[in-house]
């Protein structure tokens, strides 16, 4: 993968610069996400006695070289504010990305499982005919930067660097609904969708029973193919 230059992200705008995740940043990275991305995992069962499961595998994709994550960071503070999670998904190169073999606890396998069955069938590459795309990973804010647009900013920044860089599609993921409507805005497509209630282990057993039975985990995309930069 080419050398990344930050400056593909765009200008600093509203107190924010926008970079790529690099080394230095990855232990305070990887601290927001086990504070904000996997809790919401708990709608599926997650643990939060067991986030290292988790943080493996993002450490992983951070160092593979397939890396297309990028942040934001406050100008005045040079805290992270947001993080998009971002892998390179190739045409005939199996990803070592594998939660089964990385993880310890049962919960978070159920839930790597489950984001496997419910995309059971749906093979991007020959769908739209590419051999690459673009997969995106639970996007982060803190909450002391939240209500102030930062969420949709780093879906505009981050469809428009992957779009330059000649990414056509690019499959995503939803279990909150405030990134979900974040996504919409710019034009994500669902593809499957599974209720809460429907989303069980392999013993067909429920995996958070007292979740909202009216919400949902769902996979979609964002095609970029004729889409206009924004």
């Amino acid at each position: 993968m080419a050398q990344l230059d930050h400056n593909e992200l765009g200008e600093p705008a509203n107190g924010f610069r926008f970079k790529f995740l690099e080394p230095p940043e990855y232990d305070e990275v990887l601290k927001l996400l086990e504070k904000y991305l996997y809790p919401s995992l708990s709608h599926v069962g997650y643990d939060p006695q067991f986030p290292d499961d988790w943080n493996q595998l993002f450490l992983r994709m951070m160092k593979r070289g397939k890396n297309l994550s990028y942040i934001a960071v406050d100008t005045e503070t040079g805290e992270v504010a947001a993080v998009r999670m971002v892998d390179l998904v190739e045409k005939g190169v199996v990803s070592d990305l594998n939660g089964l073999s990385l993880f310890k606890d049962k919960k978070n396998m159920d839930i790597f499982e489950l984001c496997g069955d419910i995309c059971k069938g749906w093979d991007i590459f020959e769908t739209f005919n590419i051999a690459e795309y673009a997969d995106m990973f639970g996007l982060t804010v803190d909450e002391k930067y939240r209500r102030r647009g930062l969420a949709t900013e780093m879906y505009r920044r981050g469809l428009n660097y992957l779009q330059r860089r000649g990414i056509k599609i690019v499959k995503c993921s939803f279990i909150s609904p405030f990134t979900r409507r974040a996504g919409h805005k710019h034009g994500y497509k669902e593809h499957q969708r599974r209720y809460f209630h429907d989303c069980k282990n392999k013993e067909g057993e429920i995996l958070n029973p007292s979740s909202d039975p009216t919400d949902f985990i769902d996979f979609g995309y964002f095609d970029l193919r004729n889409r206009e930069i924004q």
